[in-house]
């Protein structure tokens, strides 16, 4: 019997990850794999490299979105011809062992390219043309691998778009070396198969509770939402985020924040309990090694987050992980904040609810602006406001940065 998976059109407003669902030729589901929305950056990158009006241009802070439709007469756009595969190119469908479930909802995507808030592109795509490839590979790897039975073809796949953020994908839902192919996927870590020993975690005790009036005298700078969360952060921290940091014009860089964590009194001990409440109390800075910068954007690879643990527990084994920052080498605006790549890294590197980031936009004329983010109740990074203890003096020379983990 099939079953095709419904949802509110009109609820889609913002789509974290795709579910892509597997049935044989009667249309009886096989299986279903949740996957990042970033499966969709090679077709995104395949149209900033071939539509004629932006081929050649050099946004500066490129991304893309995909809105679902369902209407069948709606007319594809011309270019790119044909489906994208997994590595952007394009993709020849012929003896390909999926095809589209007759009653599939989601039909056709309207893809947007877009350079900050400027809207450089948008056209209509069928699902095929984004999706076809990746179901096509997920049969033929569940055959190959006696999930799926070899006689059930031709096989079908459907597109639901997701509310749920992806933090891991399974080893088998793309190749290995699809993780190897730099600028292309923008992936979270996998989780493996195969058996491996497991350890019991050592439950960490609770967070003490401290009196935040302790932190008095304060000011208040920044601004967004009211969430769970306050952050501290003493004077000659705030000076080298907004002046005292050497930091590029041109190229995003960034680093880790080290400090105490605090729970706010009365606050439930269990961090996943919707009522606790936390204080973060910013101690230190440390300039991250390894990363890829950019003028559009800064990768932290696996090397950097290896970097910043050894020197932890080495050095400041006394102080948190509280969070990291970055910067943008263009201006702040209250519609355009931290990326998707940036809210992709922090959900999987920094998953503690206290874990914050902070964004510094560099002006043309070298002014900072400093921005504060913490989980809001959806579970992405917001803005919010944030403390600084005492006057801020900018005459001070301040030496604390720690160069280079």
């Amino acid at each position: 019997m099939s079953r095709i998976y419904l949802y509110d059109m009109q609820d889609i407003y913002a789509i974290r990850s795709f579910i892509i669902v597997i049935y044989d030729r009667n249309g009886n589901e096989l299986n279903h794999y949740q996957v990042p929305v970033s499966v969709a950056a090679p077709f995104a990158n395949r149209l900033f490299r071939e539509i004629p009006d932006i081929r050649g241009m050099s946004p500066r802070e490129p991304w893309y979105e995909l809105v679902p439709g369902t209407d069948l007469n709606s007319i594809r756009s011309p270019l790119p011809a044909g489906p994208t595969s997994l590595y952007g190119q394009p993709y020849d469908p012929r003896g390909v062992s999926v095809m589209m479930h007759p009653d599939a909802r989601v039909r056709y995507f309207a893809v947007r390219l877009l350079d900050f808030q400027t809207e450089l592109y948008k056209g209509v795509y069928a699902v095929d043309d984004i999706f076809l490839h990746g179901a096509d590979y997920l049969v033929r790897n569940a055959i190959r691998k006696g999930l799926f039975p070899n006689d059930k073809g031709p096989y079908q796949y459907a597109i639901v778009p997701s509310h749920e953020a992806v933090h891991s994908v399974s080893a088998d839902i793309l190749p290995e070396d699809a993780y190897q192919v730099e600028g292309v996927f923008r992936l979270p870590p996998k989780v493996r198969d195969e058996p491996r020993i497991s350890f019991r975690p050592v439950p960490e005790p609770p967070l003490p509770e401290h009196d935040p009036t302790a932190f008095e005298p304060v000011q208040t700078y920044g601004k967004g939402r009211t969430c769970p969360g306050q952050i501290f952060i003493p004077p000659h921290i705030y000076h080298e985020l907004g002046q005292g940091l050497k930091l590029s014009q041109t190229v995003e860089e960034g680093g880790y924040i080290l400090g105490n964590v605090y729970r706010s009194p009365g606050s439930p001990a269990k961090e996943d309990d919707p009522d606790f409440r936390w204080m973060v109390e910013v101690t230190d800075l440390i300039m991250a090694r390894g990363t890829v910068g950019s003028p559009a954007m800064l990768l932290f690879t696996g090397d950097s987050w290896s970097n910043i643990s050894r020197r932890r527990a080495k050095d400041y084994a006394d102080r948190k992980l509280v969070g990291w920052f970055h910067t943008h080498t263009f201006p702040g605006t209250d519609d355009f904040g931290l990326s998707g790549l940036d809210q992709d890294m922090h959900a999987w590197y920094l998953p503690r609810p206290w874990q914050i980031a902070i964004l510094l936009n560099i002006e043309r004329n070298r002014d900072r602006t400093v921005r504060c983010y913490q989980r809001g109740p959806e579970g992405d990074l917001v803005e919010t406001s944030f403390a600084v203890r005492g006057m801020v003096q900018g005459n001070q020379t301040f030496t604390s940065l720690k160069n280079q983990a």
